[in-house]
């Protein structure tokens, strides 16, 4: 948390346990633009909270609403501890003010060419460029963007890329991905890859990973007891599209703050869009069978709330990219 003592001072005062992980919860979620101002949430001015909340409720009103809530007692908190001089500039917000487009922008890739244009800055060859582990990681990253999920990407077998028929065969589910020649190559790499170059303190070392069927495999310093047999942690694949975020953050400047399942969803909606048919007709046809696919035991009340989510992101995507 930013000026975490204070924060654990209020924090301090909260008896529900519930309240107590909320406001956990929203302070962790503002940290990194407190860092970004220099200065506490009860600090900054209507401007200055707009962008926060433009960038970190995400895109439902309720959750706008909610943060709001919170950060607005902790601010009252402030104030009435002499932690601040500053109003409670909440006071002056509606939550109809928040630009959910800024949020949107920040958590969604627009386009295939976005996302390359991304990779090409997070991934590119410098002169730190270590290919036995940013060619995995890159591959980790695109495999996200073509619709993989995190169980499927470390469960993947060598086996299952067919590099004549350009597909990979889902080791979870019955389908199949048609990916690009960049994602074969970066496939073969990893599968035929016998080494791992390591920085360590008198310049670099190789450790060998592991000889199993897996297409991304452990390194053996990494197995801590499991069997050289076992897959990769599945907690791998948000720590690799995070740090590609980051990566881009910091060499543009441009705010991005993409997980594994906004990579997914990106391409989902690029694809609704690009299909040229209403929600409704791609739902009914792509996304539906594969929900069904995927999760045999929803039941028709949670087809049709996620129905009513996406479309809501659907809509918002449409309003901030096109």
């Amino acid at each position: 948390m930013y000026n975490s003592e204070q924060k654990q001072t209020f924090l301090n005062t909260i008896t529900n346990d519930n309240s107590y992980k909320s406001f956990q919860r929203v302070f962790k979620a503002v940290q990194d633009m407190e860092e970004k101002f220099g200065k506490d949430i009860c600090e900054m001015n209507v401007d200055e909270l707009l962008t926060v909340l433009d960038f970190k409720t995400g895109v439902r009103i309720t959750n706008t609403e909610q943060t709001m809530s919170l950060l607005r007692s902790y601010v009252d908190w402030c104030i009435q501890n002499g932690k601040t001089t500053s109003e409670n500039n909440f006071d002056k917000i509606s939550s109809s003010e928040v630009d959910k487009t800024r949020t949107c922008r920040a958590r969604y890739v627009k386009s295939p060419v976005e996302f390359e244009e991304m990779i090409k800055i997070a991934f590119g060859m410098n002169v730190d460029y270590n290919e036995s582990t940013e060619m995995p990681n890159e591959l980790m990253v695109r495999l996200c963007y073509v619709g993989l999920e995190n169980e499927e990407i470390v469960l993947l077998e060598k086996a299952n890329v067919d590099y004549e028929a350009k597909t990979i065969k889902s080791p979870l589910y019955d389908c199949v991905y048609r990916v690009s020649d960049r994602i074969l190559e970066l496939c073969r790499f990893c599968a035929e890859q016998e080494e791992v170059l390591l920085m360590a303190k008198f310049g670099m070392r190789k450790e060998r990973v592991c000889s199993n069927k897996y297409l991304f495999r452990n390194r053996l310093g990494t197995l801590r007891g499991k069997s050289e047999d076992s897959p990769l942690n599945k907690l791998v694949i948000p720590r690799k599209v995070k740090a590609f975020s980051d990566a881009y953050v910091e060499s543009t400047g441009n705010y991005k703050a993409i997980s594994c399942d906004k990579l997914r969803e990106s391409k989902m909606l690029y694809n609704i869009y690009e299909s040229g048919e209403t929600f409704d007709a791609y739902f009914n046809k792509i996304i539906l069978p594969d929900i069904k696919m995927r999760n045999p035991e929803y039941t028709e009340r949670k087809i049709q709330e996620r129905r009513r989510i996406l479309k809501g992101m659907y809509d918002l995507y449409k309003e901030t990219f096109y």
